[in-house]
């Protein structure tokens, strides 16, 4: 999460991007972060046990928090104390909350299935009501957001400019 707020920031009605970001892997360590994505009892201890991190589902953060919970027990049972987590979220940023509910339901016809869980997350909004959410995220011990944006490319000049 702190990465991301590196990246982005808010200035009025807008998110903007900071700078760009380039991650090197040290000499001591030559691969990078292994996530996991599973919700089963298998692939949580498999997460318990082996992964620097987890990629849940998308889901309401209540769920997400009872789900941090949960890891971090699972962790100390394994003697592990921390691995960082995180969550795919359907991202529709437009000047207005009620511009982005419009644009969610032509995209779903009203059919919430049709984007799977990653609806779930919730950063369907406004510049400011994204930015409140994620800042929720990060509260709760979410480390990193994974943008989900369709149509990719028009959407992700959105996220670049705020709007």
């Amino acid at each position: 999460m702190q990465e991301l707020n590196r990246l982005l920031e808010l200035h009025g009605k807008k998110l903007r991007q900071r700078t760009s970001c380039f991650r090197y892997l040290s000499v001591e360590r030559l691969y990078s972060d292994l996530f996991y994505k599973g919700i089963s009892e298998a692939s949580r201890n498999l997460v318990a046990e082996e992964a620097d991190g987890w990629l849940m589902r998308g889901c309401s953060l209540e769920e997400a928090k009872r789900n941090i919970i949960d890891m971090q027990e699972r962790l100390k049972r394994k003697g592990r104390s921390k691995i960082e987590f995180a969550i795919p979220a359907l991202t529709i940023i437009r000047d207005t909350d009620e511009e982005a509910k419009r644009y969610l339901e032509r995209l779903t016809g009203g059919r919430k299935n049709v984007l799977d869980r990653t609806l779930d997350t919730g950063l369907v909004g406004s510049p400011e009501t994204v930015a409140k959410k994620i800042k929720q995220l990060e509260n709760i011990g979410i480390n990193h957001v994974l943008l989900q944006l369709t149509p990719t490319l028009s959407e992700l000049k959105n996220v670049k400019k705020g709007t």
